[in-house]
């Protein structure tokens, strides 16, 4: 069961990424580069599982700080925007 749900990951991961991608990328959107590119991923994919745990390894680590970064620049940007006087105001509106 571990392997079929691996077989089935790898076929999905790099179709949900095409369809994250496409909206930044139009071009992704016609049939020709969109299975070019899901190809192209899951080859890559498959070369790193068969290349070890290792390389993996830092290809998952690599890849969890890539999704993080955006977050991280976000919240940083935000910080100036921060006002704690306000976390404890309640407005529950008029009653009237």
């Amino acid at each position: 069961m571990k392997w079929l749900c691996g077989v089935i990951d790898n076929a999905l991961y790099p179709v949900l990424f095409l369809d994250y991608l496409k909206s930044a990328l139009p071009v992704l959107s016609t049939s020709f580069p969109r299975v070019a590119f899901i190809l192209i991923l899951t080859l890559l994919l498959t070369y790193l599982n068969y290349r070890g745990l290792t390389i993996v390894g830092w290809t998952t680590v690599l890849m969890g700080v890539f999704s993080m970064l955006p977050f991280a620049v976000m919240s940083l940007i935000s910080i100036q925007k921060l006002q704690p006087s306000r976390w404890l105001v309640m407005d529950i509106g008029d009653e009237n």
